[in-house]
């Protein structure tokens, strides 16, 4: 395609957003900008395929915490949540309000926020059908924060429970999944004094909240500034040099790049084909011109 024909498609486009120019805002309705970044991550997890109660996953902080029992109950360990192995007790048998049965894990939340608890549990039949998530800052007063009431005796979850703001930061945070009440997992009877609860796949995870160690001194690749906005920019007499701006990618056309920020929208003239997709920002820097109608910043670098 000759630079004619590419121009003329230039000033239809120029046309075009002239009539329709969109703020960037409206942008993101037809272009597909970056995702932001999931920041959750593991603090602590249990996937018990070692039989130990010791976190098979941990950050430094939490390097150690165990799963434990409200008294001396023997841990056992068999088939898991689509793996093979999971913790399993016994001794649910009348448990109350005021004498709750439950697994328990204390963990260091210092430097976390949002922070969410799953976790999969399967009664037997004789087992608890009621476990109750609950958390407490101070070891003594336990909150609830979610029910999970099994439906027979099959696997079933707690899946990403969020624990209130009162839990963020908290470097002694109590943790207890308990059962409440003598109802078993088979629907109508009592919990057997040798019905199981196994539990599997136990996470605590969070927003890492803590801020980056600031660097000192010049970096290698500092951000540019644009001396002028788009619409200053289009504002300018031809001839002008040296002008730069910076803009989101809109449309592509070979060396023709029409880029907008939040005042208006202009053609890019490269010198040679640059390397950008539509959405990318990008800084361009050279002089004001005006081709058959088009305006334009004229003989970009694009290594500059």
């Amino acid at each position: 395609m000759t630079k004619s024909v590419k121009r003329f498609t230039a000033i239809l486009m120029a046309a075009l957003m002239t009539l329709t120019l969109l703020p960037i805002a409206s942008l993101a309705q037809l272009i597909e900008l970056p995702k932001v970044v999931d920041e959750t991550e593991t603090i602590v997890g249990w996937d018990f395929e070692s039989e130990t109660a010791v976190a098979s996953t941990a950050n430094a902080a939490n390097t150690g915490a165990t799963i434990t029992r409200e008294s001396a109950v023997t841990f056992s360990y068999s088939g898991g949540n689509g793996s093979s192995k999971a913790l399993s007790s016994t001794s649910w048998a009348d448990a109350s309000t005021t004498s709750p049965k439950y697994y328990a894990v204390t963990v260091n939340a210092a430097g976390y926020t949002d922070i969410k608890v799953s976790a999969a549990f399967r009664p037997s039949n004789t087992g608890p059908k009621n476990i109750h998530l609950q958390y407490s800052t101070d070891g003594v007063s336990f909150e609830e924060v979610t029910e999970y009431s099994a439906s027979g005796a099959s696997w079933g979850s707690i899946a990403d429970a969020a624990l209130p703001e009162a839990c963020n930061g908290v470097e002694t945070l109590y943790i207890r999944f308990a059962v409440l009440d003598t109802v078993s997992a088979n629907g109508g009877g009592t919990i057997a004094g040798t019905g199981t609860l196994r539990i599997d796949d136990l996470v605590i995870s969070g927003v890492n909240s803590s801020e980056p160690e600031e660097t000192e001194g010049p970096t290698d690749d500092p951000t540019p500034t644009a001396d002028y906005t788009i619409a200053e920019a289009l504002a300018l007499e031809n001839g002008t040099a040296d002008v730069s701006v910076i803009g989101t990618v809109t449309y592509i056309d070979g060396r023709n790049v029409y880029i907008q920020d939040e005042t208006a929208g202009i053609d890019v003239y490269f010198t040679a084909a640059p390397t950008v997709v539509i959405g990318d920002m990008i800084y361009a820097k050279g002089s004001r011109a005006t081709y058959r109608g088009l305006p334009e910043i004229s003989g970009v670098n694009p290594t500059d």
